[in-house]
């Protein structure tokens, strides 16, 4: 076998996951993406102009089923709706193989770690879909949960309404994790802060405490709710922002002139990978050395 080097720096396709509270508009902004296909519940596209795998798969080896099919499609995109659906499916799947009467049978938190095996099998077939140049939309509903700050006290945020495993194989497989909300703007009125909302709905990609976000692009930190505007904010952020932030990485490199703290730099990129994130954070540390030089 001859080996070789080759970059893998591309636009691929998208593969992402919109969740939010029922309404705000999650399966709208997939039906808007280019010859998408949804496999989804009986209900959930109801009010919806969008194209489905029929029948509506209501096991979780009929999802499997469905999404094979789907290879078979000439299509650019394909939709789950929704991912809170799927998980009673997967559930009712694994407790069948496993001949158990429901998921918590298993012992303590055994049965979800169960179930991650049926999830990463859902994953593959996701990842065969998009090698072969699919976008892939992922829909959920938002729950608010507690959330355990190791850097102090706790608080609650929004997240996806899944098991906290599954949640955490799916957002790490996915690009962009965004939340839908509506848009809301406060204002101080008598010594009294009032919330209003612009009347617009957006995607917040960028991670906050208030709620589960990710993106590996550079992404404003609102996106309008529609797929034309979410893509080109994703292109926008992808391959021509990571040059950049590489040019903005040397520059400071080269001003700050420090061979140990390049070499940790250096590293820290080779070991978490080049992007958007990784590089921000990069920058962002040569910053603090270029700060505390120009301080003293």
């Amino acid at each position: 076998m001859n080996f070789g080097v080759k970059s893998t720096r591309k636009e691929a396709p998208i593969r992402a996951v919109f969740y939010g509270r029922g309404g705000i508009g999650k399966s709208t902004i997939a039906s808007q993406a280019p010859g998408c296909v949804f496999i989804a519940s009986e209900e959930g596209l109801e009010n919806i102009d969008a194209e489905a795998v029929e029948p509506y798969p209501s096991t979780w080896e009929e999802v499997m089923f469905a999404l094979d099919y789907v290879e078979t499609l000439d299509r650019e995109s394909v939709a789950i709706d929704s991912l809170d659906w799927l998980e009673p499916l997967c559930w009712a799947y694994v407790c069948k193989t496993a001949r158990k009467p429901d998921i918590e049978s298993f012992g303590y938190g055994k049965g979800y770690v169960a179930a991650l095996d049926q999830w990463r099998v859902f994953i593959h077939k996701l990842s065969t879909l998009r090698a072969r140049g699919m976008n892939v939309i992922l829909i959920a509903h938002a729950i608010r949960k507690p959330y355990k700050n190791p850097l102090g006290e706790d608080y609650e945020h929004w997240t996806v309404k899944l098991h906290e495993k599954a949640t955490g194989l799916i957002v790490e497989w996915c690009d962009v994790v965004g939340f839908c909300d509506e848009d809301i703007v406060t204002e101080d009125t008598s010594g009294r802060v009032k919330a209003q909302t612009t009347g617009r709905r957006i995607i917040r990609c960028n991670p906050n405490p208030a709620y589960l976000a990710k993106t590996r692009f550079m992404m404003p930190a609102k996106v309008p709710l529609s797929w034309h505007d979410f893509s080109r904010s994703v292109k926008a952020g992808g391959p021509a922002a990571i040059a950049t932030l590489s040019e903005s990485f040397e520059s400071r490199v080269k001003q700050l002139a420090d061979p140990e703290v390049e070499k940790g730099a250096r590293l820290f990129l080779s070991q978490r990978g080049l992007s958007v994130p990784t590089l921000t954070e990069a920058i962002a540390t040569l910053d603090s050395y270029l700060a505390e030089r120009k301080a003293s």
